[in-house]
This record gives structure tokens, sequence and C-alpha cells, in this order.
């Protein structure tokens, strides 16, 4: 019997009590002759509940009868109610513990699987692709709804807080491939990854960000990618129209980061009349979205020969990094899949070092600020240093002979990178770059290859 029907039948029983109450009620009142509602009242509920108090007044035969019948029906019905409330307990009691019984047992069966900490709108939305794609999860929610609504849902909860270590680990952190933060506070999510880096070094760890400003400090607290939902927003926009303009559908174009150079840009024609296709050459567009004309109307797709008159603004699709170092001569930092040492976890932290080089990098060449370029800069020698450390645990755990030889080369690498600012004016020359991927690339290929190998053939 599920809770609804339960619940159900128990209040059934009190309106039928209720219905007693004002049934004797009225009874007496219209038996007894100058009787007042309220003795009416009061003589029913003694009777009813028989606890042996004296009758307010002399009681005619007639009343004496319909007392008895006031009697059997209140016992049997107040029977019938402290059998439920007790039927009620006692189920609620051993489903709630059976319940737990079973979804820890479930917990603990799980491996290889991830931690979803936070069932908001995002992480609700994650455990649904999680749960159509087969991958085991395991979610950590403080918010009792929330744990309610995940279980309702189907899939394993726990009830508090992720930066607990009893909860991680009654999680399985430890056999844990990954843990995703998705609380809507950052420093929520530092203190997170913080304690889950601390019970498993191996493990992948996501983390959801709000403000771009501190994503330095979810990677210094163990976050190996951190991921804006805002920003993916946008990302999703700037994809689906580059899709229509290169006629590929998104499944061609997949999630790649190239898509986050794609910007549509408002241009306000001040000038005599032109054309879209002057403005295009101008602005080096991929192509024209619309015409918004001085009175108020609208042309959608227009071709490059469509007139621009003055005061009319066209949107424009532009892929902002390939305008900006068309005319520069500097090789770009990336990178490439001959790199790639056969490590999972090595590999792809080494793809997310190049990454991050190369916003460093494109920050540079597109001329943004000193804030961007310091928050960058901050981005690559923290995750680098995180990276080395994960790297030296790994070393040491699995008894690496030359350790000591590698960290010397670690502590020579971020000697290189730090003397490139050694001067904090964030002023990084041309032959920057040529440096930075020469010393990534060698460090990836001969140091850490020897120690795949290694881990390889133990």
């Amino acid at each position: 019997m599920n809770n609804r029907r339960r619940y159900r039948q128990f209040f059934r029983l009190l309106l039928m009590l209720v219905a007693i109450l004002l049934a004797g009620s009225l009874g007496y009142w219209l038996i007894e002759d100058g009787w007042t509602f309220l003795e009416s009242l009061y003589m029913t509920v003694i009777t009813i509940t028989t606890v042996g108090f004296g009758e307010v007044r002399e009681i005619s035969p007639g009343g004496r009868i319909f007392t008895m019948v006031v009697i059997l029906l209140g016992l049997g019905l107040g029977a019938a109610i402290i059998a439920r409330i007790g039927q009620i307990i006692v189920e609620s009691g051993i489903t709630g513990m059976y319940g737990r019984r079973r979804m820890n047992e479930r917990i603990r069966k799980l491996r290889n699987h991830y931690l979803l900490c936070g069932y908001g709108r995002t992480g609700s939305a994650i455990a649904r692709k999680l749960a159509e794609s087969g991958i085991p999860f395991v979610v950590i929610d403080s918010e009792p709804m929330h744990i309610e609504t995940a279980i309702s849902d189907g899939y394993p909860s726990l009830l508090g807080d992720a930066s607990d270590d009893s909860i991680l680990l009654e999680a399985g952190v430890k056999r844990a491939r990954g843990t995703v933060l998705c609380v809507g506070n950052d420093q929520t999510n530092v203190n997170m990854a913080l304690a889950a880096r601390e019970l498993n070094s191996e493990q992948n760890i996501i983390s959801r960000g709000t403000d771009p400003a501190l994503e330095y400090r979810l990677v210094r607290s163990g976050a190996d990618t951190v991921v804006y939902p805002m920003r993916m927003g946008g990302e999703q926009i700037a994809r689906a129209i580059a899709d229509e303009y290169s006629g590929e559908s998104s499944s061609d174009q997949g999630t790649s980061s190239s898509m986050l150079g794609y910007e549509l840009r408002v241009v306000r024609n001040a000038d005599e009349p032109t054309t879209v296709g002057a403005m295009m050459r101008a602005q080096e567009a991929l192509r024209p979205v619309a015409v918004r004309h001085a009175n108020g109307s609208m042309t959608h797709n227009p071709t490059p020969g469509t007139g621009v008159g003055t005061n009319d603004s066209l949107l424009l699709l532009i892929h902002e990094e390939r305008k900006n170092r068309a005319a520069q001569e500097v090789n770009l930092i990336q990178w490439s899949d001959e790199m790639s040492l056969g490590s999972v976890k090595l590999d792809k932290e080494h793809k997310r070092i190049f990454k991050i080089a190369e916003d460093l990098q494109a920050a540079v060449l597109d001329g943004m600020g000193r804030d961007t370029l310091a928050k960058r800069y901050e981005m690559l020698t923290t995750y680098l240093g995180s990276h080395f450390h994960r790297e030296e645990v790994m070393m040491r755990e699995n008894g690496y002979p030359g350790q000591e030889e590698h960290q010397l080369q670690h502590e020579e690498l971020t000697r290189q990178i730090q003397d490139l600012n050694a001067d904090d004016r964030y002023d990084f020359p041309d032959e920057t770059w040529d440096q930075l991927d020469r010393w990534l690339a060698q460090h990836f290929m001969s140091a850490d290859k020897r120690f795949t190998e290694y881990l390889k053939g133990k």
C-alpha cells in the first residue's frame, strides 16, 4: 500500500469521527429536554472516549439507548483510528529503514562511477544525461527536497555536505572515476574540490563556474575542468549560426572549443550608403546575418549586394581569432596527437595545459587588457603546478626510480615559465610562443614518455 492511499484512509477515519461527534451532539440535543449544544457535545465526547465521568444531567430512557449506540460506534471507530496510526508509524519506519539499506547497498556496489554534487537545475539535467548514457553516478545534496526528488527520479542519492569526508567516502569517492560539482556557489565548489581531490587524486573533477575571475581558485583546489553554463549557452547559439553558414550539421561539428572564437557583432553604418559586401570585407566577417534599417524594418540573410544605408545596422558573424591573427606571422601553440603518450589521465591533463597556453596566446594576440592576461597567465602557472604535483604523487605511489630527476625537470620548467613574466608586465614577445611550445612538447615527449613507459611495464 503506498503512502498516499494509506493516509487517505486515515483521513477518512478522522472524518467519520467528526461525523459521529456531530451526530451524537445533535442526538442528545434533540432527545433530552433543556440540554444546550455544548452539554450535548460534552456528553458525546466522554461517551466515545469512555473516560468514566458522570453524566452532565439525568438521562432519559431514550437517551440511554442512544448512549449505547454512541459507545459502540465510538469504540469501534477509535480502535480503527489507533490501529491505523500504529500501522502508519510502523510501516513508515520499516519502509524508510529498508529503503536506506537498499540505497546504501546500491551505492556500495558502484565502481568507476561519478559523484554528482548538487541536484538543482544543472545537476538534474546532468543526471538525466548520465542516466541516458548508462554512466553510473551518485547524487549528493544537502537539501532534503533535492534528495527526495533525486530518489523519486530513481537515482542513488545521499543527503549531506559534499565537502564532508564521511559523505564522500560513503558515496565511494575512492572508487569513483570522477566528481562533478554543480553547486551555484564557486566558494562551495572550491571546498568540495579540495575534499574530493584529497581523497582521490586520480579522479577527474569537473566544476560548474559562475565567476571566471575565480576560475584559478577552482583549478588550484583540484578541478580539472571549469564549465560556465551561461557561456555554453552562447556557444551553442554561435555553433548553430556557424552550422548554418557552413552547411554542416551539429553532429559533424561536435563540441569543439573552436566555437568560442565565433562572435555576433552589430556594426552601424554612420557614413554614406554602402553594401553588405563592403562592410563584410572591412570587418573580415564570415557572413551577414541581418540588416536593421533606420526605419525599423529588417532584412534577414542579406546578400553581399544588399544596400546598407546611413544609420542602418548590420549583424555579422565574425571569427575573431582568425581575423586578428590573419596579419600576424606567429606560430600558434597547438596540441598535436603526436604528443599522446597512451595514458588517458596524462594525455587529458597535457591537452588541458596546451589549451590554457592557447588561451593565453590568444589573449596576447587579440590585444586583451592586462587583467585578462594576468588571469590567463596565472591559470597556466597554477594548473601546471597542480599537474606536476599530481604526477609526482603518481610517481611516488608507483615507485618510479626516475622521480628525483623528473622533479628537477618540473622545477626547471616552472622557473622558465615564471621567467616569461619576471617583470610582471605581462608583455610577451612573439618568440615567447615558440619557447613555450618547445618546452612543453620536449618535456611531454621525453620525461613524461619515460614515466608512461615505466607504468605500462609494471
